[in-house]
């Protein structure tokens, strides 16, 4: 059981080398977990403003995308975990 987010988990997605793992949550974040014991939760995104519904990555893997209930689609940059602008 990974444990962090204060809501329902609503999408996951594996990094495309299997060393990350990436939920979004009802509580408005997107995490970054380690995907192998102790499974530690390496980042935490916040910016959407209503749950979020799915993360997935680029095939890259530098780039992350994320749906939410805010009606918004947001892409990341996963290095530096900030959101592109516009």
């Amino acid at each position: 059981t990974l444990k962090g987010h204060g809501g329902p988990v609503n999408g996951c997605c594996y990094s495309r080398d299997g060393k990350s793992l990436l939920t979004c949550s009802s509580d408005r974040t997107i995490r970054e977990w380690q995907s192998s014991p102790p499974f530690k939760c390496l980042s935490t995104i916040v910016g959407h403003t209503a749950p979020v519904n799915q993360v997935c990555l680029a095939t890259s893997g530098r780039h992350l995308f994320s749906v939410a209930e805010d009606r918004t689609l947001r892409a990341w940059l996963r290095v530096a975990l900030e959101e592109e602008p516009p």
